[in-house]
């Protein structure tokens, strides 16, 4: 597929794109790709909380120190 460059950056107009073939994986390949993303996007959650968390004792200490 000849793809010209235009500014720098690769195009590809509505006909090339139209005639390119993309694999698609299998659908229990998608699930366990959704699953691992589920996942990570739980730990993430899970994270963030603990941040939240550790934030708050320290705001906390902070003002036991000083008063």
């Amino acid at each position: 597929m000849n793809i010209p460059k235009a500014v720098s950056q690769a195009s590809i107009n509505q006909t090339a794109l139209g005639k390119s073939r993309f694999p698609i994986p299998p659908m229990s390949v998608q699930q366990q790709i959704c699953s691992m993303f589920e996942l990570t996007e739980r730990k993430l959650d899970n994270e963030q909380e603990y941040i939240s968390c550790l934030q708050q004792q320290k705001r906390y200490l902070l003002q036991k120190m000083f008063i």
